[in-house]
């Protein structure tokens, strides 16, 4: 096989799984998509594959807010987060220096800015 073409099978590929299927987050319909995906293009080639069943769970955003002084913010939950209903002292963190300076037990942290660039 050429270099070409082996740059243009891995590019259909990557597009498959980037862009058509696109985030396959553990748990999802997507990852199992991708999954069964990389399987057909394997065992096109000729490789013996073997699936493992997982039961995991799938996480979605439901949506999330904080109030603060009668005002609501919508805010960005990480993956796999539990909901909370909480009240407490709100502390802002921009950097990983400021969050190693900071006592942040018992507070509801507000990440922003450098360290929330991610």
């Amino acid at each position: 096989m050429k270099r070409e073409e082996i740059i243009e099978k891995a590019t259909a590929h990557l597009q498959q799984l980037c862009t058509v299927i696109g985030e396959r987050r553990v748990g999802s319909e997507a990852n199992r998509v991708a999954s069964r995906y990389a399987e057909k293009v394997l065992t096109g080639q000729g490789w013996q594959t073997r699936t493992t069943l997982l039961e995991v769970i799938d996480w979605q955003d439901e949506g999330a807010t904080v109030a603060c002084q009668g005002r609501k913010f919508a805010v960005f939950p990480s993956p796999y987060s539990l909901g909370c209903s909480v009240t407490g002292e709100l502390t802002a963190v921009s950097s990983m220096e400021q969050l190693s300076a900071t006592d942040i037990s018992d507070k509801i942290v507000l990440l922003h800015g450098e360290i929330a660039a991610q």
